[in-house]
């Protein structure tokens, strides 16, 4: 299992890099960095030319809104079947309708991302089996994620 692009893990960010992430953590109002700004912190000079560029944007609302507008047009499709174990592991999760809501919560609390390796056995099977929903690649990638709950409780895999 490889990981599909270099990043910089949060805790292993330092100087202006950890304090970017901060940034991006306060003015997005979301806990975790995401992997395109971790992929960009291996790039030199990458991450805070992209974070200076973009910044306004979000800190003016701009791509909240552009964002609250992609969704709203959204047709999902369906989603393929999963192992009996993927909604079992869930509660009740199954038994409710996946919704996309026109704006996201603020401030949500998220749960670190975890390793292949941290996961016990039947959790990373679980991972495994829904990052490979769809792939064509025949060596698998690892897509990094974190799993909400519908209540905006986070629950950590």
């Amino acid at each position: 299992m490889r990981d599909p692009l270099p990043a910089i893990t949060e805790s292993e960010a330092a100087g202006v890099t950890a304090e970017i992430f901060a940034d991006i953590r306060r003015v997005s109002k979301v806990g975790v960095v995401n992997l395109v700004w971790r992929h960009l912190a291996t790039i030199p000079g990458g991450l805070p030319w992209v974070w200076g560029t973009v910044r306004p944007l979000y800190a003016d609302g701009t791509v909240g809104r552009e964002a609250a507008a992609l969704r709203a047009g959204l047709s999902l499709p369906q989603v393929p079947a999963q192992p009996t174990a993927v909604f079992t592991s869930g509660g009740d999760l199954a038994r409710r309708p996946a919704t996309v809501p026109a704006e996201p919560e603020p401030d949500l609390p998220l749960p670190p991302l975890l390793a292949l390796a941290d996961m016990s056995p039947m959790t990373a099977e679980l991972v495994l089996a829904i990052n490979g929903s769809g792939a064509i690649h025949r060596e698998p990638l690892l897509a990094a994620c974190t799993v909400i709950w519908r209540t905006g409780q986070p629950i950590s895999l």
